[in-house]
């Protein structure tokens, strides 16, 4: 959780920067969830803000970003979803640090 936009994209920077750097990945800005308390009291309860507190600012941003994500076009890059080539990245590259550390 964030408390704006500007933080929002600043993590996502500081995150886009270890990906280009480690990953060979490209990222784009999704969008941002803001800070919430009733996400909080929806994470005690364990149940999902959608249930607990649709109407909360964070329930509404999670709703934007799944229809968001919904209309994305899925881009052919030969080397298979981009979702699932960053997964396959992330696991590859924790693996040879682990490696590297024994």
């Amino acid at each position: 959780m964030v408390n704006d936009l500007a933080e929002a994209e600043g993590l996502f920077h500081k995150l886009q920067a270890v990906t280009d750097r480690y990953l060979e990945v490209t990222l784009d800005f999704a969008g941002m969830v803001p800070f919430d308390p009733m996400l909080r009291q929806s994470v005690q309860k364990q149940k999902p803000i959608r249930q607990v507190f649709p109407g909360a600012r964070s329930a509404q941003a999670f709703d934007r970003l799944a229809r968001d994500v919904m209309s994305w076009r899925r881009r052919q890059t030969g080397v298979g979803d981009r979702l699932e080539f960053f997964l396959e990245q992330t696991l590859r590259s924790s693996q040879r640090v682990v490696g590297q550390t024994q």
